[in-house]
């Protein structure tokens, strides 16, 4: 990186508050006639509580600042190979040493920008007790470094590309208040909450609607016809998701006697039709096939709205924090979950699912999860557990059934911590100064309809991993 940057601030009698700055960045990523761009910004600030004919709203509003700013970012998170291309030796042909050329080279890459306006206001009342500040904002990338797919006779996948835009809006909100305040009591509350939508934006022009890439074909039983969905496609939310529906399971072989050909079957169990324990999958378009095009809508693999709630209460030397934040607006594939009761690869840890009632084990039992088999249901079974799917339209490497999926809004209970500054007389004879004593429990857990180990991995495998509870005493001591 080899970077020019400079700033320039003004203050008039601490009212008007003004600021501007440019950033002139190159990066050895690109190729040398578009190594540098250039990343503007400015920002202004009007201190109104400052002004004489606020004067009588003192009392009430404290302080009131209005401020807006403007400003352009780059990014070049890109590999050297894709601007100069790679290659690869030990590719021997007809007898001959060969040397592959592996990644396409691309010397037109541009860096990829994001621009953003924002709007907002900082606010504080009742001599500033309660503090108030609130931003709007919007946000457009272009030129986004993707993988632009090819067509197959080139002999390459994809090559590294400038194609896209994408468009946020949102709104932050954070609040700091003391509700109550006495002489030996203090209650404080810092508390934040951030909602936003992202949409695609511009796509190349490729003769699909909205220039739809990537995705697939679903059947909308509102609409009754079939729609392309998932993918980027213009004017869309990104990261939309879909699944097969799960219905049940059929008790006995004679409720699965006339159920739909799946076509998702392994090939090994085609055309042997389903029996007892198997899953029920709904037929959405009615055709008699189970297939993609019965996948149905089950969310967004990104939240859009987050936030914290923190409080600290004070007595005397004694203070007790109690730190929690969330997340909604997203869903969540429990990857490891349907492996397990899939029986992944004929060598997969089971669950409790296995000796659970919900499970079918029998003829007759009404079940919500089909069947168990000691032979893989993932790689030659009747896919009861995990379906086939695509990374454009289902969950990659996931299970693409809504028995699997659940809402990944959380609550998390973060900290609870009690602390102490211990200040003695006998302290200061062994020639300690302050000794702080501290216990606290860390990542308590989660409020949640989730059954994975953890919301906050967002994907298919987030059942793999988890933030360990914490359980902390510590002494801290100056001499």
């Amino acid at each position: 990186m080899n970077s020019y940057f400079g700033r320039v601030n003004y203050n008039y009698d601490m009212k008007y508050l003004f600021s501007a700055s440019i950033r002139y960045d190159g990066s050895s990523h690109f190729a040398a006639n578009h190594k540098f761009a250039t990343f503007p910004g400015v920002s202004a600030g009007w201190n109104m509580h400052r002004e004489a004919f606020f004067e009588p709203l003192s009392k009430v509003v404290s302080n009131l600042k209005l401020r807006a700013s403007w400003g352009k970012t780059g990014y070049d998170n890109l590999a050297l190979e894709n601007t100069e291309g790679s290659y690869e030796a030990g590719k021997n042909y007809a007898g001959e040493a060969g040397i592959l050329n592996t990644v396409l080279m691309n010397r037109n890459l541009l860096w990829e920008e994001t621009t953003s306006t924002d709007l907002g206001f900082e606010a504080g009342f009742l001599n500033n007790r309660i503090n108030l500040s609130f931003d709007a904002y919007y946000k457009k990338t272009t030129n986004r470094l993707l993988n632009e797919n090819l067509w197959s006779e080139t002999g390459f996948a994809s090559i590294k590309s400038n194609f896209g835009s994408l468009n946020t809006k949102g709104i932050e909100i954070a609040v700091n208040a003391i509700p109550m305040q006495t002489r030996d009591f203090r209650w404080n509350i810092d508390a934040n909450f951030s909602i936003w939508r992202t949409t695609i934006g511009k796509l190349p022009n490729n003769g699909a609607d909205k220039n739809r890439t990537g995705g697939g074909i679903i059947f909308d039983p509102k609409l009754g016809k079939y729609v392309e969905v998932g993918g980027f496609a213009e004017g869309e939310r990104f990261g939309a998701r879909f699944a097969y529906q799960l219905d049940g399971v059929y008790s006995t072989d004679e409720d699965a006697a006339n159920a739909p050909y799946d076509e998702g079957v392994s090939s090994g169990w085609l055309g042997k039709g389903k029996c007892a324990g198997d899953a029920i999958w709904r037929d959405v378009d009615g055709n008699g096939i189970i297939n993609s095009k019965d996948m149905v809508f089950v969310g967004y693999i990104h939240p859009d709205k987050m936030g914290s709630f923190n409080n600290t209460f004070t007595y005397k030397n004694f203070t007790l924090r109690i730190a929690t934040d969330f997340s909604l607006g997203n869903v969540i594939d429990n990857h490891f979950r349907a492996q397990a009761n899939a029986n992944s690869r004929n060598n997969f840890a089971t669950i409790h699912d296995v000796a659970s009632s919900k499970m079918w084990h029998k003829p007759g039992d009404i079940a919500s999860i089909p069947r168990y088999d000691v032979e893989s249901d993932w790689d030659n079974g009747k896919r009861n557990h995990g379906r086939p799917s695509s990374s454009t339209i289902g969950f990659s490497g996931g299970s693409a059934n809504t028995l699997y999926i659940k809402k990944g809004d959380y609550l998390a209970f973060r900290e609870v911590s009690l602390s102490y500054p211990l200040r003695a007389k006998w302290l200061r004879a062994t020639k300690i100064e302050t000794l702080d004593l501290t216990a606290a429990v860390y990542n308590l857990g989660y409020w949640t309809a989730y059954d994975g180990l953890t919301p906050e991995v967002i994907g298919a495998d987030a059942g793999k991993y988890s933030r360990p509870r914490q359980f902390i005493f510590s002494v801290k001591f100056t001499m």
